[in-house]
Order: C-alpha cells, then sequence, then structure tokens
C-alpha cells in the first residue's frame, strides 16, 4: 500500500511537470475564477452586508419611528388627562356653587347676618355681610383652595401689609341639605373654629305669596285714588329730584346689588320700614304728608304704596302688619348707623325710563371720613310714585376708583 502511493504520486509529478504550460494556464484560469468568485462573493457579501444594514437601520428607524408615536400619544393621552381632570374639577367646583346659588341668613353674637352666593361674570361671588354696611369677607372663585367632599376651602386675602405681604386666613364651609355651616381660622383650615349655621331663604316667601294670590283674585294692592297720590308730570328731559335721590341714596347704602327679586327675600319689609318709614335721618315729601295729617302712624295700605312707588313691585304687608293696626309709628326710630347722598350723575334714556351712573358718598358714625362708591341704576317710569315719577328696578354698587386707599 505504501508503494503504490509513491508511484501514484510520481506520476502525478511527471504529469504536471510534461503539461506545464497547459496546467499554468489552467491554474491562472482557476485562479481567475476563484478571484471572480471571491469578488462576487464580496460583492454579495457587501450587498448583503448593506441590505442587512438597511434592514437594521430602517427597522431601528421603524422602531424608533414607533418609540416617538407611542411616546407622542403617551405624552397626548397624559395632557388630554390633565386637561380632562382639571375641567372635570373645575366643573365640579362650579356645579357644586351653582346648587348653593342664593341668599343664607345666620345670626351670630347676637346678631343677624347673610351669606350670599351668587353666580358672576367671571365665576361666583361668596359674601358674608354682617351687617347691612359691614362684611366679613368678600371672596369669589379664585379663592376657593380645594373643594372636597362636602366642604369647600377658601383661602381669604385678610391683610395686605405696603410691603406687598399678604396675611391670609380661612374659611370652611361645610354645606348640606339643612344649610351651610361655617368655619374660620387664622392658620391653616385644619385649625379652623365654627362661626354659624346658615340657613338659605325661600325664593318667595310667604307674604309674597300672599300678594300674588291677591293679584291673580283681582284685589287691588295699591289705590291710586288715594289723598295725596299725584300722577307725575315728565319734564322734556330727566332731572333727578330731591325725592329719587333720597331714595336711591338710601338703597345703595344698604344693598351691593339689588333688583326685584330682593323683593322677595324674607328681611326685605323689615328693610324698608327699618330705613325708609322710621329713619329719623330720611324724608321725602309724601312720607311728611302722611305723617304729618296721621301723627306720624302710617297704614298698611300707604306702606303698599310707597313700597311700590320705590321698586314698581307690589308686596303684601297684611301679614306683616294687620290691617286693623296698630299702623307702624314712623318716629319710632331704627335708623341705620350710616347715611348716604348723591352727589353727581350722568344718565341715558332707555325705553322705559333711565339708566343713571351716580357719585355715592356715605357717612359712617363715629368715622371722619366718608366712603365714596359709584352706583348703576336701572330707572323705570312710574308715574304715580312718589318717588318723582320714578321706580328703582335694578341697582349695583361698587368702590369708587376715587374711594381712599
Amino acid at each position: 500500500m505504501k508503494k503504490i502511493s509513491i508511484t501514484l504520486l510520481a506520476g502525478a509529478m511527471v504529469f504536471m511537470l510534461s503539461a506545464c504550460g497547459q496546467a499554468k494556464n489552467e491554474v491562472e484560469s482557476q485562479a481567475d475564477i476563484m478571484n471572480d468568485i471571491t469578488q462576487s462573493g464580496k460583492e454579495t457579501i457587501e450587498t448583503d452586508a448593506e441590505g442587512m444594514q438597511a434592514d437594521t437601520i430602517a427597522q431601528n428607524r421603524n422602531e424608533t419611528v414607533e418609540t416617538d408615536a407611542e411616546g407622542i400619544r403617551a405624552d397626548t393621552i397624559t395632557q388630554n388627562q390633565k386637561e380632562t381632570d382639571a375641567a372635570g374639577k373645575e366643573d365640579t367646583v362650579y356645579d357644586v356653587l351653582d346648587s348653593l346659588v342664593g341668599e343664607y341668613s345666620y345670626t351670630s353674637d347676637d346678631s343677624a347676618g347673610k351669606l350670599i352666593i351668587q353666580k358672576a361674570s367671571d365665576g361666583y361671588d361668596i359674601s358674608d355681610y354682617i351687617s347691612e354696611s359691614s362684611y366679613r369677607f368678600l371672596a369669589n372663585s379664585s379663592n376657593i383652595q380645594t373643594l372636597e367632599n362636602n366642604k369647600i376651602y377658601i383661602e381669604y386675602p385678610e391683610l395686605l401689609l405696603s410691603d406687598d405681604t399678604v396675611h391670609f386666613s380661612y374659611y370652611t364651609l361645610v354645606y348640606g341639605t339643612d344649610g351651610i355651616d361655617v368655619y374660620y381660622g387664622m392658620a391653616e383650615p385644619e385649625n379652623a373654629e365654627f362661626l354659624y349655621h346658615a340657613v338659605k331663604k325661600n325664593d318667595k316667601d310667604e307674604d309674597s305669596v300672599t300678594a300674588h294670590a291677591a293679584s291673580e283674585a283681582g284685589e287691588k294692592l295699591i289705590d291710586f285714588e288715594a289723598p295725596g297720590i299725584k300722577e307725575y308730570e315728565y319734564p322734556s328731559e330727566f332731572i333727578m329730584g330731591d325725592n329719587l335721590k333720597t331714595a336711591l341714596a338710601q338703597l345703595a347704602s344698604g344693598y351691593i346689588s339689588f333688583d326685584s327679586g330682593t323683593t322677595a327675600t324674607g328681611d326685605w319689609k323689615q328693610y324698608f320700614i327699618n330705613n325708609f318709614i322710621q329713619n329719623s335721618r330720611l324724608t321725602f315729601d309724601y312720607l311728611d304728608l302722611i305723617s304729618g295729617q296721621n301723627n306720624g302712624l302710617i297704614s298698611i295700605d300707604e306702606l303698599n304704596y310707597i313700597q311700590y312707588s320705590l321698586t314698581n313691585t307690589e308686596v303684601d304687608f297684611s301679614t306683616y302688619v294687620s290691617p286693623d293696626g296698630p299702623d307702624i309709628i314712623r318716629y319710632e326710630a331704627a335708623s341705620p348707623f350710616s347715611s348716604g347722598s348723591i352727589i353727581g350723575y350722568d344718565y341715558r334714556d332707555t325705553d322705559n325710563g333711565v339708566l343713571i351712573t351716580a357719585d355715592l358718598e356715605v357717612r359712617y358714625d363715629g368715622a371722619e371720613d366718608t366712603q365714596k362708591y359709584e352706583i348703576t341704576a336701572e330707572l323705570v317710569r312710574n308715574p304715580y310714585s312718589c318717588f318723582d315719577g320714578y321706580s328703582i328696578a335694578a341697582l349695583s354698587r361698587s368702590l369708587s376708583e376715587h374711594a381712599p386707599n
């Protein structure tokens, strides 16, 4: 076996030597073929590599795009969720305030006050009046910190110092079906102490229902043929007479806002008697006339007429003052601790009256300075009104720009 292998090898060598030129050509051809194959392989590999690289880049790009898209979608969802949550929170606060709109009465420290929640152009106003001439706080929607369960937390700027430092106090309104409990604290809401329980007033009380029933039955609350009642003769241009000035000043001194709905609240009749009949600081021609004729006694019919002259709205005093007497005594003074006066006004005519803006000065007992306000009032013609032929349909009051700081 070993010899055979050597012989075969020798034969192979002889063949190679005898065919040297042909073998060389074959080798070169084979080398060229191999080079071609190698080159093709390289090109194929490079092409494949480039393809793989392109695929990888495309894949990575797709993954990046998908990742970015998912990120954008996630960000969008998060932002939308935030906006939805914020809108939901706002709606919740506004929904609660809307359901609480109205006037609430309370007694605190042996004095009667009122808590008012009303809709405003930029949200809701929440105001606490200790009396007609003083307030505990005047807040709005922006003062609400949070709403939790049935509690409204209010951060109120109690004091502003000259260096712009603000001292806050905190009010908590706990609302329920029977009214609103109000708590107050100088520090955080957790330390707030109970102030009072406020009960919502009905939109229409017993007296307004009586007035409506009388009107439906065709009964007249106002007798325009009574002695002393005369039809007013209007001049060619509007002039605010002293009787009307007196009515506007007194009403604006007691109310920040007023309209026909105010006459349906439970405390209107007492306010009217105290401030327009038994007010020793106030007088007008018709009141002087009838009190001079009757030794200061004002009957229920005269109350009905004067109140109608002021507001152009019928209010029946029959359940407040008995038709059989005793009459209201004008000189049993129940004057407020302030008095107001109109010091200037502008006006423009409307279809049924005038719209005026006026400057009001209010003087408070014990205070040297006067408080200046600007009032806007809608006056309607009422030919039988004892206030110079006009009634006050609506009124609002704000601090004057010229008011002292």
